[in-house]
């Protein structure tokens, strides 16, 4: 006897001798035997129905999502977001260096705030060079990470990153330094 899991069959070896049984007798095994080919036959369509229309319904979530409409009205896209790029953004007026510096003047010591540091900010450029998604990565208290992200915010527009030739959506994390000392 041998079981195939897959087609849900299980073959039996014929017990009796083909030659001897009557013409009758093979007449029924064979009309059982195409019995069951039927009934399997019904059994694997509607399989293979169900698993197209599975697949298919996979296909057009997949593409309704990237159709999606953002905030600007223009269709989302499912890119990543990477951290290194063959071409790193850059600030379109400037250098990292530069940008670091403004950071710093545009930054103003919040009253209340009690402590002294860096909070680390990561923020995302996109394909288009504008900064969005702002996070505190490393915060030091609620007043100085909220006048890091506001400052991070505020950032001029960059030349976008690019990979294999395309723009795509970068993440970068900058420290913004607070002295306590020099309110």
């Amino acid at each position: 006897m041998i079981y195939i899991p897959v087609l849900n069959v299980c073959l039996q070896p014929f017990q009796e001798n083909w030659q001897l049984t009557t013409p009758q007798a093979q007449g029924r095994h064979c009309q059982a035997l195409l019995a069951a080919q039927r009934q399997l036959r019904s059994q694997l369509l509607r399989f293979f129905v169900a698993l197209v229309v599975v697949c298919g319904f996979g296909v057009a979530k997949q593409a309704a999502l990237a159709q999606t409409p953002n905030k600007t009205g223009s269709p989302t896209r499912q890119s990543p977001i990477y951290t290194y790029v063959e071409r790193m953004p850059v600030p379109k007026e400037g250098s990292m260096n530069k940008l670091l510096n403004d950071l710093q003047q545009n930054t103003h010591y919040p009253e209340g705030a009690t402590q002294s540091g860096k909070v680390y900010v990561s923020f995302v450029v996109n394909s288009l060079g504008k900064v969005g998604n702002v996070k505190i990565q490393k915060g030091l208290e609620p007043l100085l990470d909220a006048e890091a992200a506001r400052v991070v915010s505020s950032l001029a527009d960059f030349t976008p990153g690019r990979q294999n030739g395309r723009a795509v959506d970068v993440a970068l994390t900058v420290p913004v330094a607070f002295d306590k000392s020099a309110k």
